[in-house]
């Protein structure tokens, strides 16, 4: 798989990819230090996790309220496999991150769960249903929130972590390899 990566990182122009690895860092970082951060990330989640309200919403109470999560989720774990298949192995950067963004949203949604102080949203207008209070309750863990959404932001640090080595790693083949073309075109 490492040969097919470097393989593919040949040839590749790391510079013009060097500044989206930077502003992914930046918003990684602001994540990491500001616990009520929202990047771009946030809008686009939030409709995410709308959709998965509906597309859930014909399995039932439960299901339906926990798929908000669910497609928050899977979105940028989708594209990643997307990204995967075409191949574009620096795009799976972007596409971390952009699950870390989720992980973040989602512990905040959770660590809220007693509280209840988030503004929530309804599609269509219909009952307003805190998701995780929900949820935490169902399950008995609802006094658990705090240590739940701390967990949550722990996997979302990792995520993030990872998806930025991971895309400095690609930026370095793409640019030693861009190097050793250099070397071989003299």
């Amino acid at each position: 798989m490492a040969d097919q990566i470097r393989e593919w990182c040949a040839g590749k122009n790391w510079t013009w990819r060097l500044g989206i690895w930077f502003f992914l860092a930046y918003i990684s970082l602001r994540y990491i230090l500001q616990n009520d951060y929202c990047s771009f990330f946030g809008g686009i989640n939030l409709g995410v996790h709308e959709m998965g309200h509906v597309i859930f919403g014909f399995a039932g109470e439960a299901v339906c309220i926990a798929g908000g999560t669910i497609v928050e989720l899977a979105a940028p774990i989708i594209c990643a496999v997307m990204f995967w298949r075409q191949p574009d192995y620096f795009a799976l950067t972007f596409s971390g991150v952009w699950l870390a963004a989720g992980l973040y949203d989602v512990a905040v949604y959770a660590g809220d769960a007693q509280a209840m102080q988030l503004p929530l949203v309804s599609v269509g207008g219909g009952d307003v249903y805190h998701d995780w209070e929900y949820m935490l309750s169902k399950a008995n863990l609802l006094p658990y929130c705090g240590q739940i959404s701390w967990f949550i932001r722990a996997l979302a640090i990792v995520v993030s972590l990872i998806s930025l080595v991971y895309g400095a790693w690609i930026l370095w083949l793409m640019a030693r390899s861009e190097s050793n073309q250099s070397k071989n075109f003299l």
